[in-house]
């Protein structure tokens, strides 16, 4: 993990456009914060700032009402833990389906009868 917050690697932040955007929005937010806005209308002002700026702009002007959500939601690990582990276990369940799926489709272009793929199958899942 990096941080890219204003005068913080430095080098990384002006190689990477994206990462000098982003890290230029944060700080534009925050120096919003610091003049007596409450958090949600520093990242409001902020958005607005940027689009006009052309910082970001494409990505706040299609998703601003998310990145709004996302900055002002509180960081939780135990829920971020669950929401990859919930996503891994539905990728898994559609990888097998999809391997199940070419399994059947193999034995039908074998030739194979609807007993035989049948017996296949018993003799596999025993």
């Amino acid at each position: 993990m990096l941080n890219i917050n204003e005068g913080k690697n430095e080098l990384i932040v002006k190689n990477c456009r994206h990462l000098a955007h982003y890290s230029a929005f944060i700080a534009k937010a925050r120096e919003f914060e610091k003049d007596g806005c409450s958090l949600q209308e520093a990242i409001k002002k902020a958005v607005v700032f940027c689009c006009d700026h052309d910082i970001l702009k494409e990505l706040l002007e299609e998703n601003a009402s998310e990145v709004l959500n996302m900055l002002m939601t509180e960081w939780n690990w135990d829920d971020a833990k669950q929401v990859w582990q919930d996503e891994a276990r539905e990728e898994g369940i559609v990888q097998g389906r999809d391997e199940e799926r070419q399994y059947f489709l193999d034995l039908i272009n074998q030739g194979l009868s609807l007993e035989e793929i049948k017996k296949q199958i018993s003799t596999t899942t025993a």
